[in-house]
């Protein structure tokens, strides 16, 4: 944890200006904290030699940590790279800004040999892979910021990004969700198993923010086998709800379909649903529509 936390601190000065997380948290929410670093993959991200994924389309990689430098490479989205940053010295450590995010830069080497610099922002802050569309080839599921370029202080935004194979096959915006390094917040992305029922899948994009302010963000995505529904999205330590919206889910084993609503969350952090069995109207039979058509006709 105190690694996390001395990275994550980097632009702590800055961060104490970022109005999204507004509490003081004490000690009862220190098991949250060390059960969010277990289930992050923050160690991953500042742990030379660890493997990095591109976040966006066309990801330049610098030849120094400056965006008006040589161009070396493009990343595709999703592209593997290897960090080669050094954070045995937080003061040597450069951070810049690029389309209004604020970030630091990581020295990285591609699987061409390119060494060059790659802007924080524009790598994933967690990266999971999970079989969402059920053909047993699991698809690679990213959080990082959002590449819309940033339109004023208050517009801030994560992303949520599924590739398959080269293809994105998904995006999807998270409003006010702070994860680049201004924020000096902990992102975490989390892929929940059958939840909310026995085969669904519930994505999870969170961050956990200290520094002068600390919070607990948590927002919560149905996957309807096609695409991510938002269904819950609060600060929990202001008791702060910015969205929750009642999904409808089909039990492939049951042959029921349910509504369903966050509840809250377990001892565990696992959020609880609330499901009720809805009524169905059967699907009517070709031959009984041929029917009725003859009927109406006569």
């Amino acid at each position: 944890m105190k690694t996390t936390l001395l990275f994550t601190a980097i632009l702590a000065g800055t961060a104490c200006n970022i109005a999204a997380q507004t509490r003081f948290v004490g000690e009862d929410y220190m098991r949250y904290f060390e059960w969010h670093n277990e289930n992050s993959q923050l160690e991953k991200l500042y742990t030379p030699g660890s493997q990095l994924h591109a976040f966006g389309e066309d990801v330049k990689v610098y030849r120094y940590p400056d965006q008006h430098s040589e161009v070396l490479t493009k990343l595709q989205d999703g592209q593997a790279v290897q960090n080669r940053s050094d954070y045995r010295n937080v003061h040597q450590i450069q951070d810049g800004e690029i389309n209004g995010y604020r970030d630091i830069w990581f020295k990285v080497c591609t699987d061409k040999g390119v060494t060059g610099y790659v802007f924080g922002a524009q790598l994933a802050k967690g990266w999971r892979w999970a079989d969402l569309t059920g053909d047993r080839k699991e698809e690679l599921v990213m959080l990082g910021v959002s590449p819309s370029p940033r339109k004023s202080y208050s517009d801030i935004r994560a992303e949520i990004r599924i590739l398959q194979g080269n293809q994105l096959l998904y995006n999807t915006s998270i409003p006010g969700l702070c994860v680049f390094e201004e924020c000096a917040s902990s992102p975490m992305l989390r892929i929940l198993n059958n939840q909310p029922y026995e085969g669904g899948i519930v994505v999870e994009a969170s961050t956990m923010t200290v520094g002068c302010f600390t919070g607990i963000e948590r927002a919560f995505f149905y996957w309807n086998g096609r695409q991510l529904e938002s269904v819950f999205h609060a600060e929990y330590t202001i008791d702060r709800e910015y969205d929750r919206q009642a999904f409808k889910v089909r039990d492939p084993e049951a042959v029921r379909t349910m509504m369903c609503s966050y509840k809250n969350q377990d001892q565990s952090f696992n959020p609880v649903w609330d499901c009720r069995e809805i009524q169905t109207k059967a699907p009517v039979s070709p031959d009984i529509q041929k029917a009725t058509v003859r009927a109406r006709a006569r």
